[in-house]
């Protein structure tokens, strides 16, 4: 009978650099100009291809939902499994900044509103680190709401590891049930406008929603569709193209 492969220290750090030569790749090849094509082929070969077939094995070997989280988690434990969880959030806002700009400014936005107390609820939580970052600011309660699995398994384990008590439920806006003081959402523009009515519904009176992900174009018909719902127009912050909005009810 053949042994299933283990995960071992070597995959790991293999890992580790091809995570990092995807984000020491991005400058160059802006620089290389034209001749970039020759430098995505040598990518190819040198990274693409290899860490295509690493991660088919490690699929093939380990087929239940989790990916690289559920791959390191079998073969060294939780905790190594969340500390990978994270360096993959944490590369890859490098190489697609968006992540990165959009929950930095819901994080700055956090910083003008009174948490103390405050019921919280995240939508699309990704890592969870917004609730948490909540709580780690007074919140009374935080609820966090993703419709990915592994993200709700990892924002569990965040909040464990933060020392942090909150709800994370698999789903979308069908999962809202409550009141809220404040809502953070930081999701593209569609979905935004699919569930806004929901955060309205679910916002307490004076309650503030702090919308993100999404580009300077999208301001005006989020501001009509928030006007629509008597959600009223605080301020937003812009980084570039991207813009981050606040309401109060």
């Amino acid at each position: 009978m053949k042994n299933k492969k283990k995960f071992r220290l070597v995959d790991a750090i293999l890992g580790t650099v091809c995570l990092t030569l995807v984000c020491e790749s991005v400058m160059p090849t802006a620089a290389i100009g034209n001749s970039q094509y020759a430098w995505w082929l040598i990518l190819l070969i040198g990274f693409c291809l290899p860490y295509g077939m690493i991660t088919a094995e490690l699929g093939t070997t380990y087929p239940s939902e989790g990916g690289m989280y559920d791959w390191v988690k079998r073969a060294f434990g939780p905790k190594w499994a969340g500390r990978v969880a994270w360096n993959y959030w944490v590369n890859f806002p490098l190489w697609i900044s968006s992540l990165a700009v959009a929950v930095t400014d819901i994080i700055v936005g956090m910083f003008d509103i009174e948490l103390n107390n405050k019921t919280i609820l995240d939508m699309g939580c990704g890592t969870g680190v917004l609730a948490i970052a909540a709580l780690k600011l007074g919140a009374a309660s935080a609820i966090a709401i993703d419709i990915d699995h592994w993200s709700v398994v990892n924002a569990e384990e965040n909040a464990l590891r933060n020392n942090v008590q909150m709800t994370v439920i698999e789903g979308g806006a069908e999962q809202i049930n409550g009141k809220f003081d404040v809502i953070l959402a930081n999701i593209n523009r569609n979905i935004l406008l699919e569930q806004m009515p929901a955060y309205a519904t679910a916002l307490n009176a004076n309650g503030t929603l702090c919308l993100s992900g999404f580009y300077k174009t999208d301001i005006y018909i989020l501001k009509e569709k928030a006007q629509s719902l008597n959600l009223h127009f605080v301020s937003q912050i812009e980084r570039d193209e991207w813009v981050s909005l606040k309401f109060e009810k």
